[in-house]
Parts: structure tokens; sequence; C-alpha cells
């Protein structure tokens, strides 16, 4: 079953998608908390290995570039939530069409979070993403 947008719902969310910011937007994007040492691929190894442990359901981007462009590198199912994390490493920065699905999901209603470190990563498990917020100047 495949679902169209009338033209006046994709110009409504188009003209949305331009000028809303939603609530937590600059948070999610310039966190500034202490981030993990080491190659982004260290913390998403440590992130993959607690959901295992834990019996979560996740899916990772390990397409090589052949996938939506800004996709989140995982996608964790919790028990009553499902999580879109963007992970970083102490320097790494969003590129702009990351940015853009990042928007694109807020706009949505879902959970996103850009993560640089596992503690983070278990504070947003734990619903405690107002500390999060806190750590950001």
């Amino acid at each position: 079953m495949s679902m169209r947008w009338s033209e006046e719902q994709l110009q409504e969310y188009q003209s949305k998608q331009q000028s809303l910011r939603p609530v937590g937007y600059v948070d999610l994007l310039h966190h500034n908390g202490q981030a993990d040492e080491g190659p982004e691929s260290s913390l998403q190894a440590k992130i993959e290995r607690w959901c295992i442990d834990n019996y979560f359901y996740f899916i990772r981007d390990r397409s090589r570039g052949k996938n939506t462009p800004g996709q989140p590198d995982l996608v964790i199912a919790l028990k009553d939530r499902t999580l879109w994390l963007e992970l970083k490493s102490k320097t790494g920065r969003l590129r702009p069409d990351q940015v853009k699905v990042i928007r694109q999901l807020l706009f949505l209603g879902h959970e996103v979070h850009k993560v640089t470190s596992f503690k983070q990563f278990l504070r947003i498990v734990q619903g405690d993403t107002e500390s999060i917020q806190n750590e950001t100047p």
C-alpha cells in the first residue's frame, strides 16, 4: 500500500520544515557534554553490545553510502519507545544531510539524539534527557 500526500499537504510540510525548529533542536545539534575518546566505531560497538546484552532490537547503518543520505547510525527499539541515534566522535560534526534528516524526524515526533559518549547514551535510555540539555551552554 502506498500513501501519497496531496499537493496541499506537501506544501504545508515543506513550509513547516523550513520554518520549524523543534524544541530541543539547538541542544541536540550543539551538545557539548563530555565525549568519549576514540573513533565513532568504538562508541557504536559499545552501544550495540549493550543492546545485544539487554535484548533490544537495533538497526545499524553499514551500507557505505548506499542508503538515504543523512540516515542516523542506529535505530533502537526499546520497550516503550524508539531511539534514532546519530553517533559522533569527540571532533565529529553533523553534515547538512544529517541535520535535514534530524529535523524531519523531530518534526514527525520521533526521539532523535546526537550521541557522543556511552554515558550520554545510558542517560538517554533511562529517560534523563534533561541533564543532557543542561550540559549545553
